[in-house]
C-alpha cells in the first residue's frame, strides 16, 4: 500500500492580527469548507487545509483569552458534527488535525500539529461532542468547565453515552438509509414544508417519491433547511411519533420507527399533514403538508427542490425565538455591519433573504442515488 500523500497546507498571513480578525477568518474558513462538502467540491482538500491553518491560529490566541469569542462559539458546536460528517472526504491527517482542533476547544490548549497522536480520530472513536453550554457532563462524573482547562483524559472519561450515542446512531442510520439498489419512483408527493415560530415564514416545496420512509424524509428535509441531520428528530402525526429506533428497542406504545412506515402511509390526501421536531434539546419544529400527488417527471431525480423562500438557520442556532431575533438585526442593518453575537451565530456573511435552490438539490444528490431517475417514454 502507498504511503498517503501528505495535503499541502495553505499559509495565512495571520501577522498581527487581532483576536476578532482571527475569530472572523476561522468562521469564513469554516463555512468554506462546509460549502465544499455540502457541493462535493473538487476543492474539499484546499478547503479543509485552510480551515485548519485558520483554526490553529486562532487556538494560538485562544490559550491566551479569557473565553471563547463568539464568532468561534458557533463553529465550536458544530465541530463534532462536521467532523463525523467529513471523515470520509478528507485524508488520515486531515481527520486527526480537524479531530484535534475539536478537542482543544475542550482543553483550552493551543493545537500543536508537528506532535499529533497517529490515528487520533480512529483511536478516541469519533469526534468529541460540546454541548450548547459548553461544557461535557455524564452521569456519575463532575461537569467539565473549558475554562477549568481539564485534560484530555478527564474529558474523555466523560465523553460516553448520550450525544456520542446519537451521533454514531444517526451515521449509521444515514448509510443504511443511502445504500442498496434504486427503487421506482412510482407516485410523487409535493410537499410543503415550513418553519415553525418564524415570521416571516422560512419554507421549501420539496417533490419526494410518496414511498420514501420517514427516516428518509429526515434526511431529506434537513437537507432542504441546509443542515447535516445528526441529531435526534421526529414525525408526530394523529397522536402517535415516529423515531430512529433500532432493532428491539423499547419504546412506548405511540411510538413507532421512523423507517418501518412510508410517507403514503400517513399522508394520503391533499392538505393532510404532519409535524415534524429535529434535535429534540432545541426543537426546530415544522409543518409538513401534502400539497398534491404527481406522477413522476421523466429526467427529474427525487427528492428535488422546487422552491422556497428566505434562508435557514445554521444548524448550530439555539432557537427559533434567538433566530428570529438575530435575523430582524440581520434585516435591520442595511448600509452596516450586525453585531458581533448575530455575526457570532449566523455567520458573517449570512443573508437573510437568500434561497439557493441549485446548492439545495445538490445537497440532495446522495438522496437522489436511492431512486431510480424517471426515464422518457420513446
Amino acid at each position: 500500500m502507498s504511503a498517503e500523500k501528505k495535503p499541502q497546507i495553505i499559509k495565512l498571513d495571520f501577522a498581527g492580527s487581532d483576536y476578532d480578525r482571527l475569530a472572523e477568518v476561522f468562521a469564513q474558513k469554516h463555512d468554506a469548507l462546509k460549502r465544499a462538502l455540502t457541493q462535493h467540491a473538487p476543492e474539499i482538500h484546499a478547503a479543509c487545509d485552510e480551515f485548519l491553518e485558520a483554526a490553529r491560529q486562532y487556538t494560538l490566541r485562544m490559550s491566551h483569552e479569557d473565553m471563547l469569542h463568539k464568532e468561534a462559539l458557533r463553529i465550536a458546536i458544530a465541530l463534532p458534527s462536521l467532523l463525523e460528517w467529513a471523515a470520509a472526504a478528507l485524508t488520515e491527517s486531515q481527520r486527526d488535525k480537524l479531530y484535534c482542533i475539536t478537542a482543544s476547544f475542550i482543553t483550552g490548549e493551543a493545537v500543536d500539529f508537528n506532535n499529533l497522536p497517529n490515528g487520533a480520530f480512529s483511536f478516541f472513536g469519533g469526534a468529541p461532542n460540546i454541548d450548547d453550554d459548553i461544557a461535557l457532563k455524564d452521569e456519575g462524573h463532575e461537569e467539565i468547565d473549558l475554562m477549568q482547562e481539564p485534560s484530555l483524559e478527564d474529558w474523555i472519561s466523560c465523553y460516553e453515552d448520550q450525544e456520542r450515542t446519537i451521533y454514531q446512531r444517526m451515521l449509521g442510520f444515514r448509510a443504511i438509509d443511502l445504500q442498496g439498489k434504486p427503487s421506482a419512483v412510482e407516485s410523487v408527493c409535493q410537499l410543503r414544508v415550513t418553519m415553525l415560530d418564524c415570521d416571516p415564514a422560512v419554507w421549501r416545496v420539496a417533490l419526494v417519491p410518496a414511498t420514501i420512509t420517514l427516516r428518509q424524509l429526515h434526511w431529506t428535509i434537513t437537507a432542504l433547511f441546509g443542515w447535516i441531520g445528526l441529531s435526534d428528530f421526529e414525525f408526530n402525526h394523529a397522536g402517535k411519533a415516529y423515531l430512529p429506533l433500532v432493532p428491539d428497542e423499547e419504546a412506548g406504545a405511540d411510538e413507532h420507527d421512523a423507517a418501518k412506515f412510508r410517507l403514503c402511509d400517513l399522508l394520503a390526501n391533499p392538505k393532510d399533514k404532519m409535524n415534524y421536531c429535529y434535535n429534540m434539546d432545541v426543537q426546530w419544529w415544522f409543518s409538513v403538508k401534502l400539497d398534491k400527488a404527481l406522477p413522476p417527471e421523466p429526467g427529474l431525480a427525487y427528492p428535488h427542490c422546487a422552491r422556497g423562500k428566505l434562508a435557514a438557520p445554521p444548524e448550530e442556532c439555539d432557537s427559533a425565538s434567538l433566530f428570529q431575533m438575530l435575523r430582524q438585526e440581520f434585516l435591520a442593518s442595511s448600509g452596516h455591519k450586525p453585531g458581533k453575537h448575530a455575526i457570532g451565530m449566523l455567520g458573517a456573511h449570512f443573508d437573510p433573504e437568500l434561497f439557493n435552490k441549485d446548492a439545495i438539490n445538490q445537497a440532495l444528490v446522495p438522496l437522489q442515488a436511492v431512486w431510480q431517475t424517471p426515464s422518457y417514454n420513446h
